[in-house]
């Protein structure tokens, strides 16, 4: 069975022409496949912001007309609109960026949780950084101050193990399914102890007191509208403290940037969802005529993230075997050998015995030989 992406973000956002670009940039430069944006009546049409991502086919448009709560409503229409065609779906906002920090790829640390309904990744929250007016260059290379280790969490989830919308933080999943952190506790709440050693949110909370000011203007699509004075006076106190200097997401950008400095570069980063099973098959074929393991292995695993079948499964289990990872090969050949009727069965157990082989337990060797005679 396909997933047509394996990775992708649903927001909704109002008037965030100034920055929805470097945003979905930096998203799509980090494995997100696709992005879908409820436009909330941006004063500037976000189709108009964005036209070369759409006309890419990496992001879709949707407009939202409700007056209350817009961001619970949007992200449940993204979910039963396009969560069949999603493996993991993001559900972050515009002044939020995910920061993988193990890895250079979210698809490589999602797939560590993919027995899990959902992942929590937990906010800092980024100051000022003493601007009073909108910096050039863009969010990621003026703010990199952290003034909080904060306990909310935003949630990415595999969208066919959740049932509801609690918050915009939270989801309800269906049974024996549900979210955990990074160190696979399960988190059942919008918030839990902060943990980011893998992964992380910054959440550009203030930006510059100009960014603040038409925050506070344009109003919130969760709830009432926040005070102004009592905003205002908020960003004050912010303003007082030194935080802490976090340029991970700068490093990780300049790192990719290196390597796909165009959108046509991007494009073709995101597009592994994009090749049969066929061609999938012969470059791991190809791999192991060439005795290059490694890169056999890694090929599976991204074969793996939009197929799940019994031909996967069991080149997954040769290829495993070969690179020595016997627990994992073990993992594939049971997949395959619980079904009576799979028709790859002597297959598996071919290989089986080849595991066997390679922990030098002969009787065994022997005993699966005489039954599969």
């Amino acid at each position: 069975m396909i997933a047509m992406y394996y990775a992708t973000i649903c927001a909704i956002a109002k008037n965030e022409e100034s920055f929805i670009k470097e945003w979905v940039e930096y998203h799509l430069l980090i494995g997100f496949e696709h992005i879908y944006i409820y436009d909330n009546n941006s004063r500037v049409p976000i189709s108009e912001a964005l036209p070369e991502y759409i006309d890419s086919g990496l992001v879709t448009v949707i407009n939202s007309t409700r007056d209350v709560d817009q961001q619970r409503i949007a992200y449940m229409d993204c979910l039963q609109k396009y969560g069949s065609q999603c493996k993991w779906m993001a559900f972050i906002d515009i002044d939020e960026f995910i920061v993988p920090r193990s890895e250079h790829d979210i698809r490589d640390i999602l797939d560590r949780y993919i027995d899990y309904g959902g992942l929590a990744i937990h906010w800092k929250i980024f100051g000022s950084a003493g601007h009073r007016t909108i910096p050039a260059g863009g969010v990621i290379k003026n703010y990199n101050k952290v003034i909080s280790f904060d306990s909310h969490i935003k949630s990415i989830v595999q969208p066919s193990k959740v049932d509801k919308v609690f918050t915009p933080h939270s989801f309800g999943y269906h049974d024996g399914s549900f979210c955990v952190n990074e160190d696979y506790v399960p988190v059942a709440s919008y918030q839990s102890y902060h943990i980011s050693r893998t992964v992380q949110i910054n959440h550009y909370y203030y930006k510059s007191l100009e960014d603040f000011k038409d925050k506070i203007k344009r109003g919130r699509a969760t709830s009432r509208d926040r005070d102004y004075d009592a905003a205002l006076a908020e960003f004050v106190r912010q303003e007082s403290q030194e935080g802490e200097l976090d340029q991970d997401i700068q490093f990780l950008v300049e790192q990719k940037k290196s390597c796909m400095p165009t959108l046509e570069d991007i494009r073709k980063n995101v597009s592994d969802f994009q090749k049969t099973p066929r061609e999938f098959e012969s470059l791991i074929t190809d791999c192991i005529s060439m005795n290059k393991i490694g890169l056999a292995l890694n090929m599976v695993r991204i074969y793996s993230r939009y197929y799940d079948t019994s031909v996967v499964w069991m080149l997954a289990a040769r290829v495993n075997l070969l690179a020595g990872n016997h627990a994992e090969c073990l993992r594939y050949l049971q997949k395959l050998l619980v079904d009576v009727d799979n028709p790859l069965r002597a297959g598996a157990y071919g290989c089986l015995a080849d595991y066997y082989q390679l922990l030098h337990n002969t009787d065994a060797v022997k005993s699966l030989q005489r039954a599969l005679s």
